[in-house]
């Protein structure tokens, strides 16, 4: 209903899609009056457990592929490299894209958040590959420009999540894909806006 919903309102408001909007709101909310409730005794927070010590890759190559598994809720090396090597088998580009989004965020976001630990990577990381592949390859034709205007979507990103990650430090709540929406409905919001085509 939602979805429905919100779908039709961001099309008549500027012809923009809803994009994972839907989903952000619902399980933001269902996060928040979840917090409330403790876990059972014994319940693991991993569906994966045995993925997450498999250590396959090393650093920031972990952290990539990890980011890649995560908008399927397996942030983990082994599916994210799965994943990746479909990208890279449907569009070179895309797969360029994607390291380009994360290396650009990553950077900047540790420059921005230096407190931020490697673990903020496994519920972070995957907004600035998802920002790199919407504005450089998804809604926008794939160029130069396109490319410097998905770099720039990333840091737009990076912004948001250094501020996302303070807030969550201070409620506990994740800010799941919103640094991804908010940067990517902003930027074609401002691309609609121009004068020329």
């Amino acid at each position: 209903f939602l979805t429905a919903i919100l779908s039709d309102l961001m099309w008549r408001w500027d012809h923009l899609p809803a994009l994972s909007m839907p989903f952000v709101l619902v399980a933001g909310l269902a996060s928040a009056a979840a917090s409330a409730f403790a876990p059972p005794v014994g319940a693991n927070a991993s569906g994966l457990p045995v993925l997450g010590d498999l250590n396959l890759f090393h650093g920031s190559v972990e952290a990539f592929f990890a980011a890649m598994g995560s908008p399927y809720f397996t942030p983990y090396a082994l599916p994210g490299a799965v994943i990746f090597l479909g990208l890279l088998w449907t569009s070179r580009y895309l797969a360029f894209l994607a390291v380009c989004g994360f290396v650009v965020g990553q950077i900047l976001f540790l420059s921005w958040a230096p407190a931020a630990s490697e673990a903020v990577g496994g519920w972070a990381n995957f907004n600035f590959i998802l920002t790199a592949l919407a504005l450089g390859g998804t809604f926008m034709a794939p160029s130069f420009r396109s490319f410097l205007l998905a770099m720039l979507g990333v840091a737009l990103s990076a912004l948001m999540l250094t501020a996302g990650y303070h807030i969550s430090q201070r409620t506990g709540l994740s800010v799941l894909a919103i640094p991804f929406l908010a940067s990517t409905l902003f930027t074609l919001a401002a691309m609609r806006k121009r004068t020329s085509a």
